[in-house]
């Protein structure tokens, strides 16, 4: 077992905190910028931010149990973790279902870069091959050294910061403050099902515990799981203020990627008419970081399960699945909320409590035996 851990960690010590922070920000948001805004404004109207904050707080409390967790097993990635943790049984159902929850976000984020550029710049192209364009420079960031994943990232975090630095102001003239009142005009209940579409984003933030053995010099992880958690709900409501502010809560509602649509009727005089080109190409980045970190994970937590020495091998044999569920994924861009939500019901209370809450179960009981044992 040591000699595996040992070949499994040979990237250990090659990522800053800084760079953590940027890697998982961009996995959870990397596809979420393009579709939660649209989700939360068509359920929760002017109201949206106020889901974040929600979502935002929630998945502070998720994460921290996952941290509690790995402080029980120190110097563990995410799967050696539960496979400690949970055992040979217990442990390995758990690895399960963890795999099929990041294959169904790798699957989920593949299809939703290709659908996006179907519909707003090659309405023509097969989506087959828009997936591949995707996954291909993907599979090779995440099948090279990790420091690949976390520069991308890095470049592309604060390419979507500066863009939007730049589109902001651009629609300051356009912006009516008074189209996010009133608030709660309907209660809290269209709020918290627009928190529901994001917190089951904002889950997988515990995807934290995978990078902790990894980080020099070493920091504390609930401020890495607090920045964490802030950026990425941040920049979610800060699209959903900016969207309703300048075109309101209805229109975003009927259109799959409201974001491109506020790019697309900005302009900076004659010198950039079609800021959605540019957009989409820094999220297009953003959608390739957050797949080639989610890819990197799946097959490393695949080589843990199985007790592989060499997780690399199985980046392109799992390409071609990978290739074909993102294209059957759902049939058209309209059934993919319902697809989100019903994905989101089931999988986010599993991942982000009863998981946790299981194996730090299975820890104390180990524990407590061990302890009447030693007696």
């Amino acid at each position: 077992m040591h000699g595996r851990r040992c070949k499994l960690h040979k990237e250990v010590g090659k990522v800053s905190s800084a760079q953590a922070v940027y890697t998982v920000v961009l996995a959870i948001i990397g596809s979420a910028t393009l579709i939660v805004p649209g989700s939360m404004i068509k359920v929760a109207a002017q109201d949206a931010w106020i889901g974040c904050l929600v979502a935002g707080f929630g998945t502070l409390v998720t994460g921290a149990l996952w941290l509690w967790l790995a402080r029980q097993w120190p110097g563990r990635d995410l799967f050696q973790l539960v496979l400690a943790a949970g055992g040979q049984w217990l442990g390995g159902l758990v690895a399960v279902v963890l795999l099929i929850w990041i294959g169904l976000t790798l699957t989920g984020a593949t299809w939703i870069g290709a659908d996006a550029i179907l519909v707003v710049f090659l309405p023509e192209t097969p989506r087959s091959v828009l997936a591949a364009s995707i996954l291909i420079p993907a599979a090779y960031a995440a099948r090279s050294d990790y420091q690949v994943v976390a520069r991308l990232s890095q470049l592309t975090f604060w390419g979507m910061v500066g863009l939007l630095l730049v589109l902001i102001p651009l629609s300051a003239t356009e912006m009516e403050p008074l189209r996010l009142a009133p608030v709660l005009a309907n209660g809290f209940g269209p709020v918290m099902k627009g928190a529901g579409v994001l917190v089951g984003i904002l889950t997988e933030n515990m995807a934290l515990i995978a990078l902790l053995p990894m980080i020099r010099p070493p920091v504390r992880p609930w401020r890495l799981l607090v920045a964490v958690t802030v950026l990425a709900a941040g920049m979610v409501l800060l699209l959903d203020v900016w969207t309703v502010s300048v075109i309101g809560a209805r229109l975003p509602g009927r259109f799959q990627y409201p974001v491109l649509l506020m790019a697309h009727v900005i302009g900076v005089g004659d010198i950039l008419e079609r800021l959605d080109a540019l957009m989409m190409a820094l999220w297009i980045a953003g959608e390739v970081s957050k797949i080639a970190f989610w890819y990197w994970l799946f097959c490393r937590g695949i080589a843990t399960l199985l007790r592989l020495k060499e997780w690399r091998r199985l980046v392109w044999p799992f390409f071609i699945l990978l290739l074909a569920a993102s294209v059957a994924w759902v049939e058209s861009s309209t059934a993919y909320p319902a697809a989100l939500r019903a994905w989101s019901a089931l999988f986010t209370p599993v991942i982000g409590l009863v998981v946790p809450l299981l194996l730090l179960a299975a820890t104390a009981v180990r524990r407590m035996q061990r302890s009447s044992a030693s007696v």
